[in-house]
């Protein structure tokens, strides 16, 4: 009988989506409760994937390049909002991340208007159509409505 309490632990950062997804689908199907974390909302949509398999998952969408993140998890305890506070939004990582998402949003914008025009309205139709074409999500991935929605709240006004 396989007891949660004695299954091991895996911790798996960047895991909303590309190799870090992966890897967590990896240790799931070898047995592993897991620990994924990513900075971006995607991170609930792997999480609900990852449990699919079985295992006990708890998802965490923070930085977790940012010291205090690290050092919650080194004591061994799970992050709580006083950790995840203060994290990100200072951060000099965080400012290009989202300078890196503004000018994304500005080249996208044409390809949007065009899907769109195609008839694309839903947030899964334009998913579909950018993947359809070929356009690389920020991250080098394929898109998901997610990160659709992230897109447009940036390009609103471009379209």
């Amino acid at each position: 009988m396989d007891d949660a309490a004695s299954r091991p632990l895996a911790i798996v950062t960047g895991a909303s989506t590309g190799i870090g997804y992966e890897l967590a689908k990896c240790c799931a199907r070898e047995g592993y409760d897991l620990l994924v974390a990513a900075d971006e909302g995607e991170i609930e949509r792997a999480a609900m994937e990852l449990r699919e398999l079985g295992v006990a998952i708890a998802d965490v969408q923070a930085d977790v390049i940012a010291q205090e993140a690290v050092l919650a998890l080194d004591r061994g305890r799970p992050l709580d909002d006083a950790d995840l506070g203060d994290l990100g939004e200072g951060d000099l990582g965080r400012a290009a991340l989202m300078e890196g998402a503004e000018d994304l949003a500005q080249r996208l914008a044409p390809a949007l208007r065009a899907v769109r025009s195609e008839g694309a309205n839903t947030l899964r139709g334009m998913a579909d159509a950018l993947n359809r074409r070929g356009i690389k999500s920020s991250r080098g991935g394929v898109w998901h409505p997610s990160s659709v929605a992230n897109l447009l709240s940036r390009v609103t006004g471009l379209l």
